[in-house]
């Protein structure tokens, strides 16, 4: 399971946690998830970055790179919170609003890393949470991989 100061990783339906994962088609390692053979009725799983303070920034913005393996009818999601509290408890409450990133589908071919585009956060507040939403088909022999990679915040 991928722990890091500051990340949640959090698994609200099933078993399933994002995970480090290492090949040659990512830089290095890159984090995991799916729910592929896991025998869980369903899969819901969060990877939530760290506090990110825009106050200080010019023009801030995020990009990553997502690739999938047999996706199949599972899908990812990238989501961002401006008034999410950090608590495990309250990451259904909060208001999580699609970021409008390129994010791999099973369209695209497996394990070629997919970039988001650089995504501007200038309309978030002056801070806010990045998540990545992980959802299961519910037929778990159906579901596939996805892999997140290079995530960056910078400035423009």
């Amino acid at each position: 399971m991928f722990e890091k100061e500051g990340w949640t990783n959090y698994a609200e339906a099933g078993s399933r946690f994002w995970e480090v994962y290492e090949d040659e088609n990512s830089l290095g390692q890159s984090l995991e998830i799916g729910s592929f053979r896991s025998g869980d009725a369903a899969s819901i799983s969060w990877l939530i970055s760290p506090k990110i303070d825009l106050q200080s920034l010019n023009n801030p913005r995020v990009a990553f790179r997502t690739s999938t393996s047999f996706a199949d009818d599972s899908s990812l999601e990238a989501l961002v919170s401006s008034d999410w509290d950090g608590q495990i408890q309250t990451i259904k409450s909060a208001t999580w609003l699609p970021l409008l990133a390129r994010i791999a589908t099973k369209d695209d071919d497996a394990q070629i890393f997919v970039d988001s585009g650089d995504l501007n956060l200038n309309f978030y507040g002056n801070a806010l949470y990045l998540a990545f939403k992980y959802v299961g088909s519910g037929k778990t022999a159906q579901d596939g991989t996805f892999e997140l990679d290079d995530f960056r915040t910078f400035e423009k």
